[in-house]
């Protein structure tokens, strides 16, 4: 579960005591990332390829923008600077680049770390389930390209953002039901996933927990008969692809299915798409606009039942 317990600030310090160690000589720095792997630098890398959109966002914001190389095959990178990096989509591409940094994520099965390992390039590999996770990255990132200072200052000024947003204890909460995937193919996101903290910190109650306990992961297949039997007043979807097309989609299903229809948030048209660049892609120094797209979806649903 991602940290509920804790408050976010105690979450980043541990963060930072976990993650970074001196190797003693200069230059050199050893770093944990979030995969809880061992990341040896000999120095300050200066041709860095990153994989996923979010640790290329990061990367831009703290200032380490020029020494990135290359980036991952995502439709879009932000900023928009970024969208002239070359694309890497295979092993032999990031070589020929000659990193002496990857960045990625565990599941990039495209890229295994241990291919990357034995051709002796370091590879930090990030997850982001959480928003002290993000936060952590990006405190990482700073350490591993000589940006402590503006990393500092970044996930600071996130952290303050985020403390002012977050939706203050009620006794009545929205109930949610959140979605990844298709109308056809969906996962249930659980409260150890970053768009179900987020979605805590902006006041909703996760529906799908009463029927995750004890189950690891934060991705669960959850049953329509289960879905009915929630009753979410919102229903909240993740999904790759244009927000347009994937609404459209989730329409016709949701319309076309009894069972769908059985649900008051389909029938007073409450599902909505979450934009995939803030939800999916990209969790990072935009974190504090996801929260406030939840936050005005929320309470337009309040505004509805008043």
């Amino acid at each position: 579960m991602a940290n509920r317990g804790w408050p976010l600030a105690a979450c980043i310090s541990l963060a930072l005591l976990m993650g970074l160690a001196s190797a003693g000589a200069i230059g050199a720095l050893t770093l944990t990332d979030t995969a809880g792997r061992q990341v040896a630098l000999a120095a300050t890398p200066e041709r860095i390829v990153a994989l996923t959109p979010s640790a290329i966002e990061t990367l831009f914001a703290i200032g380490a923008g020029p020494a990135v190389v290359g980036r991952g095959a995502s439709p879009t990178a932000f900023p928009p600077e970024a969208e002239a990096l070359p694309v890497v989509d295979s092993v032999e591409a990031i070589i020929r680049l000659r990193p002496d940094l990857v960045v990625s994520h565990p599941n990039h099965h495209r890229f295994s770390p241990q291919i990357l390992e034995h051709l002796q390039t370091p590879t930090l590999l990030l997850q982001h389930r959480s928003v002290a996770e993000v936060l952590a990255n990006i405190t990482l990132l700073g350490a591993a390209t000589g940006r402590d200072g503006p990393a500092e200052v970044l996930r600071r000024s996130l952290h303050e953002r985020v403390q002012r947003l977050t939706a203050p204890s009620a006794a009545s909460r929205p109930q949610v039901l959140l979605l990844f995937g298709t109308p056809r193919s969906f996962l249930a996101m659980g409260e150890d996933t970053y768009a179900g903290d987020l979605l805590r910190l902006a006041g909703g109650q996760n529906v799908a927990s009463q029927f995750m306990h004890h189950r690891p992961g934060g991705f669960h297949p959850l049953s329509l008969e289960l879905i009915v039997k929630s009753r979410p007043q919102w229903v909240l979807v993740v999904s790759h692809g244009d927000p347009a097309r994937v609404a459209e989609a989730y329409r016709k299903e949701l319309e076309s299915n009894p069972a769908w229809r059985r649900l008051g948030a389909v029938s007073l048209g409450r599902v909505h798409v979450l934009p995939d660049d803030l939800f999916a892609t990209s969790p990072g120094p935009r974190l504090d606009q996801a929260l406030v797209h939840l936050r005005q979806v929320l309470s337009s649903e309040a505004a509805h039942d008043r």
